[in-house]
C-alpha cells in the first residue's frame, strides 16, 4: 500500500506538493477535466491545507464537484502562475519551502513561468508515488476495466465481421470506430490499429490505404475508454484459405500464441516483472525468433492505456495482487508478417484474470 500524500511529504522532507497533470488532479482532488492548453493545479502542504486551481470558465463547475477545499481561478487575461504562487505563499509563510512536483509533467515553460512569479523551491519527484498509488486497483476500478474490455471485444468482432477483399486498413478503422461511437464510446484508448499482411511487421504501424487480399493475416490492436477506464486488446485473424506461405506464418502465430498463453498461465503473485517477461521471451527465443521479439511483454493499464508497471526484462518489481497489466508477446519479420496477441488483466490469488476473452485466431 502506498503512503498517503501527507506521509510521503513527511518521509521525503517536502513542505508541499504541486500536481499539474489532469490525471493526478482527477485522482487526488476528485475533479475531472481536460484543460487543453490552460493550466490546472492541485496543491497540498504537509499540514493537509490544500486548494484547487482552475480556469475561470470552470470555476462554478469545480466548486460544485469539489467541496473539501477552496477553489481558485484565473481569467484568460490573467497570469495563472502568479496567482498559484500567491496562494502557495499564503499557505506557507516560511522562506525555505521545498515543493514536490511531477517531473514527467512539469515542463520547462512551467518552470520559467513560476520562476518569474518568484516560486522556484522545487523538490522531489511525485511521479513514482503516483505510479505506485495507481498500480493496485480497487474492486470498483476492476469492474470498470472488465466493462471496458467487453466493449473492446465488440470492436474486434465488428472488424472480423467486415473483412472483405479490397477493403483498406483505414476504412476498417473508420467503420469500427463509428460503430463503437454508436454504442456510446466517446474516446478510444489510443489510435486504432488494423494492419494487413506484411504491413503488420511494424509493431505500431499506421493504418493506411493497404487493401486486404486473400490468404493473408490481419492484426487488430485496439481499445476504448469506457466509464473512465481503458481497454487494450490485440487479435490476429486469417482471411482466406491457407496456402504454403500462410502456413509458414501460421507457425509464427502458433509460437506467439504459446508464449502468450504460457505467460498468462504462469503469472503469479510474488514473481518479478522480469521473470514474467522471460517466461514468454524464452519460448520465442527457443523457436528461433528471439531477435524478432523487439518490445517488452507488457504494460500497466487503468485510467490510461499505458501505466506502471512495465513487464520487461531487468525490472525487479515484485508483482502483487490487484496489479493490472497486459501480456502481449510478438514476432515481427520484415516484409513478411507481424504477429502479436494481447490481453490485459488483473493478477489475483488464483493467477492472471483477463479482462477480455475474444476468440483467438485458432478458435475461429
Amino acid at each position: 500500500m502506498s503512503l498517503s500524500i501527507k506521509d510521503w511529504l513527511t518521509t521525503n522532507q517536502q513542505t508541499g506538493a504541486l500536481f499539474t497533470s489532469k490525471e493526478a488532479i482527477r485522482d487526488l482532488a476528485g475533479y475531472e477535466t481536460d484543460p487543453h492548453e490552460r493550466i490546472i493545479a492541485y496543491y497540498i502542504d504537509e499540514s493537509g491545507a490544500q486548494f484547487l486551481f482552475v480556469p475561470f470558465l470552470e470555476e462554478n463547475m469545480a466548486k460544485e464537484k469539489v467541496l473539501s477545499m477552496p477553489v481558485y481561478s484565473y481569467q484568460d487575461g490573467e497570469n495563472p502562475f502568479n496567482k498559484i504562487a500567491h496562494q502557495i505563499h499564503q499557505l506557507q509563510k516560511q522562506s525555505n519551502m521545498t515543493i514536490a512536483i511531477e517531473y514527467d509533467h512539469f515542463n520547462y515553460y512551467y518552470l520559467k513561468s513560476f520562476e518569474a512569479a518568484h516560486l522556484n523551491s522545487w523538490g522531489a519527484d511525485l511521479s513514482r508515488w503516483l505510479e505506485e498509488k495507481r498500480m493496485i486497483k480497487s474492486k470498483e476500478e476492476l469492474g470498470h476495466l472488465f466493462a471496458s474490455g467487453k466493449i473492446a471485444e465488440k470492436m474486434v468482432q465488428f472488424i472480423r465481421d467486415h473483412l472483405v477483399e479490397g477493403v483498406t486498413e483505414i476504412e476498417l478503422v473508420q467503420q469500427a470506430e463509428l460503430a463503437m461511437r454508436q454504442l456510446g464510446v466517446k474516446e478510444f484508448s489510443f489510435g486504432t490499429i488494423v494492419l494487413f499482411g506484411d504491413h503488420a511487421a511494424d509493431p505500431h504501424g499506421e493504418p493506411g490505404q493497404r487493401q486486404l487480399q486473400k490468404n493473408e493475416w490481419v492484426l487488430m490492436d485496439l481499445g476504448v475508454m469506457w466509464e473512465g477506464y481503458a481497454s487494450d486488446i490485440t487479435r490476429m485473424t486469417f482471411f482466406g484459405e491457407k496456402d504454403v506461405d500462410s502456413l509458414d506464418n501460421q507457425k509464427v502465430y502458433d509460437v506467439v500464441l504459446r508464449a502468450h498463453h504460457t505467460a498468462m498461465q504462469q503469472a503469479k503473485i510474488g514473481m518479478t516483472a522480469s521473470e514474467l517477461d522471460q517466461i514468454a521471451r524464452s519460448i520465442i527465443e527457443e523457436a528461433g525468433y528471439g531477435d524478432a521479439f523487439i518490445h517488452r511483454l507488457g504494460h500497466g493499464i487503468g485510467r490510461t492505456a499505458h501505466e506502471f508497471p512495465s513487464i520487461v526484462g531487468g525490472n525487479d518489481l515484485v508483482l502483487k495482487e490487484g496489479m493490472c497489466f497486459s501480456i502481449e508477446p510478438g514476432i515481427y519479420l520484415s516484409n513478411q508478417i507481424g504477429v502479436r496477441v494481447e490481453d490485459c488483466g488483473v493478477l489475483t490469488k488464483d493467477g492472471f484474470q483477463s479482462f477480455t476473452s475474444s476468440p483467438y485466431a485458432n478458435e475461429l
